[in-house]
């Protein structure tokens, strides 16, 4: 066995491989035999099927598959040895001769390589802006309000106001405005803000109890069948089809009424701090909501990072090795034209899996196993399981186990969940290794920004 390299480019090389009889005959006899010894040939015994005829049906398809299975690893020891990276796989190198494996003996292969530029970075001398989040005045507002009216109490009135509670009974009409026999019928509280017509609407406010209230109910959701199901509670299929008048009478008429601003409600709400005034219990909630808007400044960031970084570190690629090796192992997937418009894209994702290698290594970042059933048992109990929540490791629960164990099976969900958190682990990685530039807004200038931002880019 001989192999040589000779550089036809900055960062290609040919790798010629050369294997005369004496390199693959002993792999070829022991494979023959260990077929001669299973194979099924009417009119022989198992195992003692002539060699000849063994040879004669299997040998040129052993004979090159141990060719092959030779030059693999033939290759992948001299990449080792030599400390060779490369781009991708190798590919046949042009003008390669096509093998003859029923009258050669002597095998030559010619593959071409793409060399791997050398990566060196560093990530302190490489600045990002990071968007810092913060509440504004409305978005505490609107958080206090919730948590007053949730921590409130609920008490009867006489006359509705828009967003108080109606309960009572809702009957279907006929043609006549009498009540249809037979007719849906349905007892459910509800807001007038459910009723989206604002013609409408008003029917359902300044109303009492004993009052009826006559109405259209698929005008009252702007002909949208999906809300007349939550509406009148029936199946999807009545309302595509439902056209008729309803009457609702008011049984009873409850309003919100909010919770006192006081010690006791700080303490209810958060019991680990010290809050003595409404200002501090304002401070609170804005700082809690900024902590839950800012995972989506934080992937903008990440975005950023990795477009910076791919700007900024130097990874000359042979562009012209790489289009040869697209259209090759595409297997004829992609014409000339999509390689040619999606290079450029092909090209970002090769430096930055290159960096993202050499980030990963340096900082010694890794997903376990246990960390991605943890990531799967989070999202049920999330989703699914509330009531599981601050009771224990859910991944120790055996109806979550058996969820987590299916969920397992699925390589490509496994493989997205492994992404999300090597990106989660990367973007609190890169916000202590990058120079960072901080920038504070609130969530919703930051929203309209990257919607403008979006729009000149599309």
């Amino acid at each position: 066995m001989n192999i040589t390299r000779v550089d036809n480019g900055e960062y290609t090389a040919i790798l010629k491989f050369q294997f005369v009889e004496a390199d693959y005959k002993d792999r070829v006899s022991k494979v023959l035999k260990d077929y001669r010894r299973k194979a099924n040939v009417p009119g022989f015994r198992p195992g003692m099927v002539p060699e000849g005829l063994v040879r004669k049906m299997y040998g040129k398809a052993i004979l090159a598959e141990e060719v092959n299975k030779l030059l693999s690893e033939s290759l992948e020891s001299f990449l080792g040895k030599e400390n060779i990276s490369i781009l991708g796989s190798p590919i046949p190198a042009e003008g390669s001769e096509p093998i003859d494996f029923d009258n050669q003996t002597d095998f030559e292969y010619a593959l071409e390589i793409g060399l791997a530029p050398k990566v060196e970075f560093n990530l302190s001398d490489i600045e990002v802006e990071r968007t810092i989040l913060m509440a504004d005045d409305d978005d505490v507002n609107k958080a206090l309000e919730d948590i007053l009216i949730k921590n409130g109490s609920a008490k009867d009135v006489e006359i509705s106001e828009e967003k108080d509670h109606l309960f009572g009974t809702i009957l279907e009409l006929d043609e006549n405005k009498q009540v249809k026999e037979g007719g849906i019928s349905t007892s459910r509280r509800l807001m007038p803000t459910e009723i989206i017509n604002d013609e409408i609407r008003p029917k359902f406010i300044g109303v009492k109890v004993g009052d009826v209230i006559v109405f259209n109910a698929l005008s009252a959701v702007n002909n949208d069948s999906d809300k007349l199901v939550h509406l009148l509670n029936v199946e999807h299929d009545i309302a595509k089809t439902l056209t008729s008048d309803f009457q609702f009478t008011i049984e009873s008429v409850t309003r919100d009424f909010p919770a006192e601003m006081n010690e006791e409600l700080y303490n209810k709400i958060f019991p680990n701090a010290e809050i003595t005034t409404e200002a501090d219990f304002r401070k609170m909630i804005s700082d809690q909501i900024a902590i839950a808007v800012q995972p989506n400044a934080d992937r903008h960031f990440f975005n950023n990072a990795v477009s910076k970084l791919v700007e900024t570190v130097s990874l000359p690629l042979p562009e012209e090795f790489l289009k040869r090796q697209l259209k090759i192992t595409s297997e004829g997937k992609l014409t000339e034209e999509q390689i040619e418009n999606e290079f450029t894209n092909y090209l970002f994702a090769s430096r930055w899996n290159m960096i993202e290698e050499k980030v990963l290594e340096e900082s010694n970042i890794r997903v376990e196993k246990e960390e991605v059933r943890k990531y799967i048992a989070d999202y049920f109990v999330q989703t699914y399981f509330s009531f599981l929540a601050g009771m224990g490791d859910p991944t120790e629960n055996e109806h979550i186990k058996g969820l987590i164990d299916n969920v397992m099976k699925n390589t490509e969900e496994v493989k997205r969940i492994y992404d999300v958190l090597i990106e989660q682990k990367l973007t609190s990685y890169f916000i202590t290794a990058l120079k960072i530039s901080e920038k504070h807004t609130t969530f919703k200038q930051f929203a309209e920004e990257l919607k403008q931002s979006e729009s000149q880019t599309a």
